[in-house]
């Protein structure tokens, strides 16, 4: 089954081309890009280019996955509009999942066994999207769901929590917010700084079923909070 996946939530693009059979995922290549290239305006061209890169066309494409957020308003109904039409279009099926859990399932690819994984995106209005994860036989299990924060409130959290446990702590939030969570020990190069459409196809491809023109309209994305533009 050849798979395309889609995430649009913040304002970095990636997509991503797998072989999936099974519960076997191998990526062919994932790409990333970033402002000034909005979503409407890049996501199309990354698609097509994507596929003549490996001699596919889009009638090859079996199915597709789609991140669902959280993340930005607009950007997320970008991504699930086109992930949408495209199904539509083709009869193909779609499956949608957590764009923070699929860094996570990154992460977990070179993380030790029991480690705790912090996905964490930069929300702004002073805030992160982020969840906690626990490295179990190679993938990661969610053990916090996500949810908008406080940087600080998070830092506490992560502070206070299963301290004996390595923490690898990345993403663009990290970022935003580098001087409330310097003080936690933690590692913060061992996961994407934004979410990956390669982390969601190992997370959600192998999960593909046949179209149904029911559960495609039934997706939705995560916002967290309230209506946000960004």
């Amino acid at each position: 089954m050849l798979v395309l996946a889609i995430d649009t939530a913040t304002l970095t693009l990636s997509v991503a081309l797998a072989e999936v059979e099974g519960a076997s995922v191998r990526i062919l290549e994932e790409r990333f890009v970033g402002p000034p290239r909005t979503h409407s305006d890049a996501l199309p061209a990354e698609l097509l280019s994507l596929l003549a890169a490996h001699g596919r066309t889009f009638p090859e494409v079996n199915g597709l996955v789609v991140g669902l957020g959280p993340g930005s308003f607009t950007g997320l109904r970008i991504g699930l509009a086109t992930a949408k039409g495209l199904a539509y279009g083709r009869k193909i099926p779609l499956a949608g999942a957590s764009s923070l859990h699929a860094m996570a399932t990154v992460a977990a690819q070179s993380a030790p066994e029991g480690a705790r994984l912090c996905a964490c995106i930069d929300a702004r209005r002073h805030q992160v999207y982020a969840a906690i994860y626990r490295v179990e036989n190679g993938a990661a299990r969610v053990e916090v769901p996500e949810a908008p924060y406080a940087p600080d409130a998070l830092a506490a959290q992560l502070g206070q929590s299963n301290t004996e446990l390595p923490l690898w702590l990345f993403g663009d939030g990290v970022e935003a917010h580098a001087d409330v969570f310097a003080s936690i020990p933690h590692r913060s190069n061992g996961g994407p700084r934004t979410p990956s459409a390669a982390g969601l196809a190992h997370l959600a491809a192998p999960s593909l079923g046949p179209y149904d023109a029911a559960s495609v309209l039934a997706l939705e994305p995560t916002y967290l909070r309230g209506f946000d533009t960004r």
